[in-house]
């Protein structure tokens, strides 16, 4: 039952982890690639 329980933890906090990682990739590159009037900054692709 122990193990059970360890198991549990384990996924919860890859799941979160995972989550926030996500989360603040999106943040991250949404100020990033778009301009405050919302439209996607050309400039953020390599020529």
């Amino acid at each position: 039952m122990v193990a059970i329980k360890y198991q549990i933890a384990i996924m919860i906090a890859i799941f979160t982890g995972t989550t926030i990682t996500v989360i603040l990739g999106i943040i991250l590159t949404a100020k990033k690639s778009f301009s405050k009037y919302g439209v996607l900054d050309p400039s953020i692709f390599k020529r």
